[in-house]
This record gives C-alpha cells, sequence and structure tokens, in this order.
C-alpha cells in the first residue's frame, strides 16, 4: 500500500518503514498535512537541523525588527536634519542679501566722500580748522632752538605720555607726571 496524500509522493509501502513515522502499517491515509515539514522527517538529526533553523530564523526577524526601528529613527534624524539645513541655507541667503545692500549703501557713501573731498580740495588753501584746545592751555606748543618741543607744567598728563611715546621712550605709561616732565626735559 501507498500513501494517499497528493502532495505526500512518498510512495513507500505501508508495511515497510513507513512514509510517516508513527503511522502503522494498517493505516492508508497520511495524517500529516500536506504543508507539514515533520513528514518527510526520518532521523533526530534532521529534527535537530529544522529546530535550529526555526531559531536561526526568529533570531533574524528580531534582528530584522531592531534593524527597521533604527532605520525609521535614522530617517527622522535626517529629517530634521534636512529641515535645519533648509532653514540655515534660507537664513544664509538672507544675510547674503543683507551684506549685498550693505555693500551698496557703503559704495554710495564712499561715492559721496569721494566728491566731498573733491569738492574742498580748493578751498584748503583757506584756514585749517582749529584744534580744541582746554582753557589756560597754550595753542603751539613751546620748543627751543633744535625744534624739540619742550614740556611744562601746563601739559596734561596724557600730553606727556604721548609726547613720551613719540621720542621712543619706554616704560613711562605708569609714571606721574613730575617722572615725565624729568624724563622729557
Amino acid at each position: 500500500m501507498q500513501c494517499q496524500t497528493e502532495s505526500c509522493g512518498e510512495g513507500l509501502q505501508a508495511g515497510t518503514a513507513g512514509c510517516h513515522p508513527g503511522i502503522g502499517s494498517r493505516s492508508i491515509f497520511c495524517v500529516y498535512p500536506p504543508t507539514d515539514e515533520r513528514r518527510h522527517v526520518k532521523t533526530r538529526k534532521q529534527k535537530r537541523a529544522i529546530e535550529k533553523s526555526n531559531a536561526k530564523q526568529k533570531e533574524l526577524e528580531k534582528t530584522i525588527s531592531t534593524l527597521r526601528g533604527q532605520l525609521t529613527r535614522t530617517q527622522k534624524k535626517l529629517a530634521k536634519a534636512s529641515e535645519r539645513a533648509e532653514r540655515w541655507k534660507a537664513e544664509a541667503r538672507a544675510h547674503e542679501k543683507s551684506a549685498s545692500r550693505a555693500n551698496a549703501r557703503a559704495e554710495k557713501l564712499h561715492q559721496k566722500l569721494d566728491k566731498a573731498s573733491v569738492a574742498s580740495k580748493p578751498g584748503q588753501d583757506t584756514a585749517a580748522p582749529a584744534k580744541a584746545t582746554a582753557p589756560n592751555r597754550p595753542v603751539t606748543e613751546p620748543t627751543n632752538a633744535d625744534g624739540v618741543t619742550v614740556p611744562d607744567e601746563t601739559w596734561s598728563v596724557v600730553q606727556l605720555k604721548a609726547e613720551a611715546r613719540a621720542r621712543g621712550l619706554v616704560g613711562m605709561s605708569n609714571k606721574p607726571k613730575a617722572h615725565l616732565l624729568a624724563a622729557l626735559s
């Protein structure tokens, strides 16, 4: 007798080592459904191999699930980064536009300044603007016969320090007025 399940295809006699384990010699029909993998398993080694493959498949499914989660998170981060990049690009365009306007404005001011300086050159022969001086200070600095200015007590500490700097004296920035006068005399 042969197994009469259409998809079994074992074609073994029921009296011999039956097509499926656990089926007696008097059975005519296969008790396992046609899609069950166990119907073709004949040894424990094959059973273990199927169990291992099932475990590996579950592990792979778990890994796939984890990777899908990571992919989703990465896609969200990418979307946020793209939005930020677009925002920064828009800001950069706005700054660039503002800078070009400022450059144009500066160029116009330079042109006005050039026109004003050209217009004031003929009148330069007249009087130059006088320096603003404090009361009780001489307008001209006293000089000796060599043309070197000679400071006196009417000079402020700031003026004395500037004169010391002009003469190349170092270490005068923290000296009192009396020491500056002595060094410059």
